[in-house]
C-alpha cells in the first residue's frame, strides 16, 4: 500500500496540472521591449513624418530663394545682348 505523502503530492501534482491548463495564470510577467540607447536617433527619424508638409515647404523655399537670387543676380535667365 502507498504512503500517504506520495498520495498527497500525486494529488497535488494533478490539482497544479489542471489548474494550469484551465485558468490563466495571473501576475504572469509581460515581455517588454528593452530599452534603447538611441532615443535621440529615433526622434529624429520621427520628425520627418510628423511634419512632412513643414519640410515641404521649407524645400520649396530654398528652392525659391535659390532660383530667385541667380535670377537677381543675372546668372542664369540672363537677357541675350
Amino acid at each position: 500500500m502507498p504512503r500517504t505523502t506520495d498520495k498527497r503530492s500525486a494529488a497535488r501534482r494533478t490539482t497544479r496540472v489542471q489548474r494550469a491548463h484551465t485558468n490563466k495564470i495571473e501576475g504572469a510577467a509581460v515581455r517588454r521591449r528593452p530599452i534603447s540607447r538611441r532615443g535621440s536617433v529615433k526622434g529624429t527619424r520621427n520628425i520627418f513624418q510628423r511634419y512632412p508638409v513643414a519640410f515641404a515647404l521649407l524645400l520649396l523655399l530654398v528652392v525659391g530663394s535659390t532660383v530667385y537670387t541667380l535670377y537677381a543676380k543675372q546668372i542664369i535667365f540672363a537677357p541675350t545682348p
